[in-house]
């Protein structure tokens, strides 16, 4: 009965983020959504990383620990977690679909516990705030994690219980991943080292830092530009 209660809660909340009645909000989260949208904040990251660690033996441990954030969440996710627990997502439940607000073009055939989006995001995200400890990015990184998690809830494609196990699991691989990186990389003298107050603490460059949320905002107007033709 218990059992039953929580899940009674999750449904209901997910009912209270679930879409809108406005066509704009419902592409804008589409786009969201999409991976290929934060393209250009992938390529900030990259730069940030390249402009701190000029050599290839600095530059490629870092790459490796960022893509290994990134593997480990999607494969324990989608390959181990997802198979053996099988919940439907909400929008393939036949018993929720009918209250639900879909969007249109927006499926999936896969299961939903937990969310690969909300745990990838915020590996990431835990990863390179640990890595450049600068406070703005920091926010800037979790911020843009929430709202691909918020885009899960809007778009039906996931219960609040996936995505919030999705978080906790995506925070506790990136900081196990920095953890890991960093040992090594003080060991074998890997560590970027600040030498003015254009460098983080961690030895990260600052002003490519602001490139890299430049890019962010760029992905943002993007989406909204992408959104704005289905109002015409």
């Amino acid at each position: 009965m218990e059992w039953e209660r929580l899940l009674e809660a999750d449904r209901s909340c997910l009912l209270a983020f679930n879409g809108s009645d406005s066509l704009f909000f419902d592409e804008l989260m589409k786009v969201f959504t999409s991976g290929i949208t934060w393209l250009p904040l992938y390529v900030g990251l990259l730069f940030v990383i390249g402009r701190s660690h000029r050599h290839l033996r600095t530059f490629l441990p870092v790459l490796a620990a960022a893509v290994l954030c990134v593997l480990v969440t999607a494969c324990v996710t989608n390959l181990l977690v997802k198979p053996w627990v099988c919940r439907l997502r909400p929008l393939n439940d036949p018993l929720l679909r009918p209250l639900l607000d879909t969007v249109a073009g927006v499926a999936s055939s896969d299961y939903s516990f937990f969310s690969a989006h909300a745990a990838n995001t915020a590996g990431i995200a835990t990863f390179f705030s640990l890595l450049f400890r600068r406070r703005s990015m920091t926010l800037l990184l979790i911020g843009w994690s929430l709202l691909n998690c918020f885009t899960r809830l809007y778009l039906a494609m996931h219960y609040p219980s996936d995505v919030l196990v999705g978080l906790l699991f995506g925070i506790v691989v990136g900081c196990s991943v920095y953890v890991f990186y960093h040992r090594w990389a003080v060991q074998n003298g890997m560590l970027p080292s600040p030498s003015s107050q254009n460098h983080t603490s961690s030895g990260y460059d600052v002003p490519s830092i602001k490139v890299a949320q430049g890019l962010f905002l760029l992905c943002i107007v993007y989406a909204f530009c992408r959104s704005l033709p289905v109002l015409w």
